[in-house]
This record gives structure tokens, sequence and C-alpha cells, in this order.
């Protein structure tokens, strides 16, 4: 599946925990998604940020992504932190 094919069923990224933007957090959390009947069966962090606000804000947005192209899938995404000025 391809990241545009992803972005075409709705799903979006989380916003950034405003703490995390005021104390100046970043940093990329790697989730394992599992899918059944287009929905989230399951989510596992595979690799922290280092700030469990931001892998607790990447698993909440996933909980609620939603698959129409597969009735049983499992990938894993990176999901990224990142303050720009």
């Amino acid at each position: 599946m391809t990241n545009l094919a992803f972005r075409e069923d709705g799903n979006e990224m989380p916003s950034y925990p405003e703490e995390a933007l005021r104390e100046g957090w970043e940093g990329v959390v790697k989730l394992k998604v599992c899918f059944r009947q287009g929905e989230v069966t399951q989510v596992t962090v595979v690799e922290s940020s280092g700030f469990m606000i931001l892998d607790e804000a990447a698993i909440a947005s996933a909980r609620k992504w939603r698959l129409s192209q597969y009735s049983a899938f499992t990938m894993t995404v990176p999901v990224e932190f990142r303050i720009v000025d």
C-alpha cells in the first residue's frame, strides 16, 4: 500500500501536543498498526520517540485510522513530530 492510498482514506497524522510544543520536544514514533476489515485492531510502539506524550498522541491518532482497500493488513508507520518555524 502506498502512502497516498493511506491518505486518500482520510487518515491524518496526530496534532502536536501543546506541552511538547512548549517544551520543544521532537521525535519519531514508529508504530505497528494492524487492521482487520478496515478497522484498527492493534497499535504497538515499535520504536519510541523518547517522549511518552508524543508516543501517546501517535497511538491515539492511529486508533482512528481506517482502510478501505484491505480486509486484513499490518503496516509499520513512522509518525514524525517536528517543530517548524
